[in-house]
């Protein structure tokens, strides 16, 4: 696959986490930074269930849903009940221990990793091919905004950015507030998981070091730069953050510049970005109600 084909399903594929992402941050104003590793759980349920039992794609994609919508379901269902802000420590703390344990367990092949995972098959068609990995990421990207949008738009939506710009008068109106944002944590785990798992088909390699607090800080960055709550602007995030950074290979440079070259673009860019464009790139409609002092 060309260099530039695999950037097109890079940046399909994040956009999918960051717009999965923006699901909490954006309409729930819910802060984590474990995205990355439920994310990492269905690449390595995939991983794991296809090179050690063989168990179909599809399968495994359930398996990975299920699994990373169970860990946001504790972390959620354990952090609201004491406050938000401790739901920031507890995702990363999470984040943390994921990481060792997958650097750590002989299940995951440790720092290794796993390598070998299969081409991804559906139904029979295997995914094999540039032009069939861009057309596959892409539809998964299209199926998550769509699926996020469907959620933005429905009470459950609404509901949930009432909770976000006032949670104490979202429950006088009969809000629960703690069910619904447990609810949503759920979902975004659980489409961040579908994304894992074609992403490790699509590289062929499960390893800690693609999902670990690195990631989430991207994935972040992302949100945030292409403008909190907007699924246009998530998007664009994605697409700055991964093309502008690699273009720098396309630069006849010599090797040691480069990366030095593209930590001092992206640190860049996340200086100057929120500077520019306080809102992101593409601000949102339905951005929080900002309140004036009196």
């Amino acid at each position: 696959m060309g260099y530039w084909q695999t950037l097109v399903v890079l940046v399909a594929l994040f956009g999918s986490l960051a717009v999965s992402l923006n699901l909490l941050l954006g309409s729930g104003g819910i802060f984590s930074v474990s995205h990355a590793l439920v994310f990492g759980v269905g690449a390595y349920a995939t991983a794991i269930l296809e090179t050690r039992t063989g168990a179909s794609f599809l399968v495994t994609v359930l398996v990975g849903m299920a699994l990373a919508a169970l860990i946001n379901l504790l972390i959620a269902g354990v952090s609201l009940r004491v406050s938000e802000d401790y739901l920031i420590i507890a995702s990363f703390g999470l984040q943390l221990i994921g990481t060792t344990v997958l650097n750590g367990w002989s299940l995951t092949g440790g720092a290794d990793g796993i390598y070998g995972v299969p081409y991804p098959k559906i139904f029979g068609w295997t995914i094999d091919s540039a032009g069939a990995f861009i057309g596959v990421s892409i539809g998964l990207l299209v199926i998550t905004v769509v699926v996020v949008e469907t959620i933005e738009r429905s009470s459950w939506g609404l509901a949930l950015r009432a909770a976000r710009d006032d949670e104490v008068g979202a429950r006088a109106y009969g809000v629960h507030t703690r069910m619904l944002k447990t609810a949503t944590c759920v979902a975004s785990g659980a489409l961040a998981a579908v994304v894992g798992s074609l992403y490790v088909g699509f590289i062929t390699l499960a390893s800690p070091v693609e999902f670990n607090i690195q990631i989430s800080i991207l994935l972040l960055s992302m949100v945030v730069i292409g403008g909190t709550g907007s699924t246009v602007g998530v998007i664009l995030g994605a697409a700055l953050l991964e093309y502008v950074p690699q273009g720098l290979q396309q630069i006849s440079l010599p090797s040691n510049y480069i990366g030095p070259g593209q930590q001092v673009i992206y640190g860049l860019m996340l200086v100057l970005i929120p500077l520019l464009r306080p809102r992101g790139i593409f601000p949102s409609r339905r951005a929080p109600i900002q309140r004036r002092e009196n």
